[in-house]
């Protein structure tokens, strides 16, 4: 679990929620033993009465947190949070919205070689920048 700090839970609420937490952000995390770098973490509340998203840790990152789900907008099921299967299906499926976005939006066949596959948060996969070349 990663714990905000009090009063920073508004971050991830509202119209704009944050895609990312910065670690002047986070209060504690807590598991045994720690997150590695890419692990999936829950992010739950300074009172620790809610979990309010789910998303990959970077303790070396700017970005101690990207967030990829928020809980209660979608489906989201905390027993398998922790799965790699969860995980490889979440970005598995933003990836093939990504692809179908653009080849329709752009018409891009034959048209070009290279393009932008993924755009990070504009298509909710935070820190995630994939070029097609060829």
């Amino acid at each position: 679990l990663v714990v905000l700090k009090g009063g920073k839970k508004k971050m991830l609420l509202g119209p704009n929620p944050a895609l990312t937490l910065f670690p002047g952000a986070i209060d504690c995390v807590i598991a045994r033993p720690p997150p590695s770098i890419g692990d999936p973490v829950l992010v739950v509340d300074g009172g620790r009465e809610s979990v309010l998203a789910y998303g990959i840790y970077n303790p070396e990152s700017t970005f101690a947190v990207r967030i990829l789900e928020f809980f209660g907008k979608s489906d989201f099921d905390g027993d398998r949070a922790y799965s790699g299967k969860y995980l490889e299906g979440l970005i598995g499926a933003r990836l093939r919205v990504a692809a179908e976005l653009r080849t329709r939006a752009l018409a891009l066949g034959g048209v070009t070689s290279a393009w932008r596959l993924c755009n990070a948060e504009g298509d909710n996969l935070p820190g995630l920048v994939v070029d097609v070349f060829g």
